[in-house]
C-alpha cells in the first residue's frame, strides 16, 4: 500500500512538473475549445476581453493575461475567422464610452459588434477557488447577444497565479484597484489591525 502512495505522489508530481494543470498549458486547451466552437458557430470575426471577477467589476492582471494568452493562442489555431486587436477594440470601447461589464446587455453587444465588425465577443470570469482558480469563458455573439459557446478550466493557484490575481487593474464602482497597486484581502487589512 506503502509503494501505491508513492507511486502516485511521484506521478502527480511529475504531471505538475511537465505542466498539466499550468496556466498557460489550460489556456492553450481552452483556446482549441474555443476555437472549434467558433468554427463551428460560423463566426468570422471575434474578439477576446479581458476576463473579470465573478461579479463582472473587478479585472486583475490575471484576467488580463488570461485574455492575452487566449488572443494569441486563438490566433496560432484560426482556421476559418480573424482576430481583432485587443488595442484597437479598447480604442473602441473608450471612445463610445463601453465597458467590459457592459457588454453582456445585448444591445451594448450588438453596438459594438455594429462599431467593430466583430460577430462575437469572449469574455469570462475568473473564481478564486482555495487551491485552483477556475476560468470559465463565453462565445457572445453580437448580433444577438446569445452565447454560441463556452469553455472552462481549472488552474492551480501557483505563484504566478497568485501573483497576477493579487494585482488590480480596474473596478466598477471602486478605484481602490489601479494598476499595479496589490489588493490586499479582508484577512491581510484585519492581520494588520
Amino acid at each position: 500500500m506503502r509503494k501505491l502512495a508513492i507511486v502516485t505522489i511521484t506521478a502527480l508530481s511529475l504531471c505538475s512538473a511537465f505542466g498539466a494543470d499550468t496556466l498557460d498549458s489550460q489556456m492553450s486547451t481552452l483556446a482549441q475549445t474555443l476555437a472549434a466552437k467558433i468554427k463551428d458557430s460560423g463566426k468570422k470575426k471575434v474578439t477576446v476581453l479581458d476576463f473579470t471577477d465573478l461579479e463582472g467589476k473587478k479585472v486583475t492582471e490575471l484576467g488580463r493575461y488570461i485574455a492575452e494568452q487566449l488572443n494569441v493562442n486563438l490566433d496560432s489555431s484560426k482556421k476559418e475567422f480573424t482576430i481583432v486587436d485587443r488595442a484597437n477594440l479598447k480604442r473602441i470601447l473608450d471612445e463610445h464610452k463601453l465597458t467590459v461589464s457592459g457588454l453582456v446587455d445585448p444591445e451594448n453587444a450588438k453596438k459594438l459588434g455594429q462599431i467593430s465588425g466583430v460577430d462575437a465577443l469572449i469574455l469570462g470570469t475568473v473564481a478564486d477557488l482555495p487551491n485552483s482558480v477556475k476560468v470559465f469563458a463565453k462565445i457572445i455573439a453580437t448580433d444577438t447577444a446569445d452565447v454560441a459557446g463556452s469553455g472552462e478550466c481549472r488552474v492551480t493557484k501557483d505563484d504566478e497565479v497568485k501573483y497576477l490575481l493579487g494585482r488590480g487593474i480596474e473596478s466598477g464602482g471602486d478605484a481602490s484597484t489601479k494598476s499595479g497597486s496589490p489588493q490586499t484581502s479582508p484577512d491581510q487589512e484585519n492581520a494588520g489591525a
